[in-house]
């Protein structure tokens, strides 16, 4: 049996402005923040993450798309919220439909599927992949580490070698980083 390609659908113009937009926004609360920290002599408090002006309080949240039946999917939105991440979980019937919908290539998809600010975020990929892609926010769809390696989070297992997470972008796959 033949594998089925499918073309993910562009992101809107609009979709792209938005998450600058929000960056943008972000950055001027942050700068604010500092200023008046600055202006009246108080330091930054403790777990302050002065990337983006929020403190550890205030968590990124993640979605994870997921089947009721993936024990690892849960592992790895356990995995998350320790690392920080508001993880809302959402079960679906047709995990794969949703897949398609966000531009997930088939032939590097994972169990589950997170959205965080825009972006899609395939498998398990660390919360350093994810924190590095939201910083440097670059113009894709979402990145993806395929399968299931051993050792990754929510994984068992020792990891046995490189793990290489892709970046996707209007189904163009580069390499997003190797860890």
């Amino acid at each position: 049996m033949k594998p089925t390609i499918t073309t993910p659908r562009p992101r809107s113009t609009h979709q792209r402005r938005g998450r600058t937009g929000r960056l943008r926004l972000a950055s001027a609360v942050g700068l604010a923040a500092l200023l008046l920290t600055t202006a009246c002599g108080a330091a930054p408090e403790p777990g302050a993450d002065t990337r983006s002006g929020a403190t550890a309080v205030e968590a990124v949240t993640i979605e994870v798309h997921r089947s009721v039946y993936c024990g690892c999917c849960e592992v790895y939105e356990d995995y998350l919220a320790e690392q920080g991440f508001e993880v809302e979980s959402r079960v679906r019937e047709d995990v794969d439909r949703f897949k398609d919908s966000v531009g997930v290539p088939m032939d590097l998809a994972s169990c589950h599927t997170a959205m965080v600010d825009g972006y899609f975020v395939e498998g398990h990929v660390p919360a350093e992949v994810i924190h590095m892609l939201l910083d440097e926010r670059p113009d894709i769809d979402g990145i993806t580490l395929p399968g299931m390696p051993a050792g990754s989070p929510g994984m068992p297992g020792q990891k046995d070698g490189a793990w290489v997470v892709y970046a996707v972008s209007d189904g163009e796959v580069t390499e997003f980083t190797v860890l």
